[in-house]
């Protein structure tokens, strides 16, 4: 009885372990930035809010669920944009984003000195909300 107790503290000290590191990655560090995320405490109340019902959906997984294939016409999906597709059906949810034909528009920028691409679909961020978004992460400048 003892060995089966000391076990249980084993697996609830490594369960509390693990769930304390995922709430610091996500919360404290944004983006895998070195940044402390000021609001972290409003943000760990509401992570903390949401673990219960993260465990409970961890561990009422069927193993006879599977992905949906991937649908291929997308005649009876309603169209959201142009390129994204969603249908309901009973109680799934279908998106379909077909990048071939969303508009993407390419933003250069400069990171440590390389020159690196990021591509976005039209209208999604702007170019200065992006370049602000990364200098927060480190010291970028802009090509064009």
């Amino acid at each position: 009885m003892q060995k089966f107790i000391s076990t249980l503290k084993i697996f609830l000290v490594l369960l509390v372990s693990y769930g304390v590191s995922q709430l610091v990655s996500f919360g404290f560090f944004p983006n895998n930035s070195p940044k402390i995320n000021t609001e972290r405490a409003l943000y760990l109340v509401q992570e903390i809010q949401k673990q219960p019902q993260r465990l409970i959906a961890m561990f009422n997984k069927k193993a006879d669920q599977k992905v949906a294939p991937f649908p291929k016409d997308v005649s009876t999906f309603q169209m959201i944009s142009k390129g994204v597709y969603a249908k309901e059906e009973g109680t799934q949810n279908i998106t379909v984003i077909k990048l071939g034909e969303v508009d993407m528009v390419q933003y250069s920028f400069v990171v440590d000195g390389k020159p690196i691409t990021v591509t976005v679909p039209v209208g999604s961020i702007s170019k200065e909300t992006l370049e602000k978004q990364m200098n927060e992460m480190k010291d970028i400048k802009s090509i064009n």
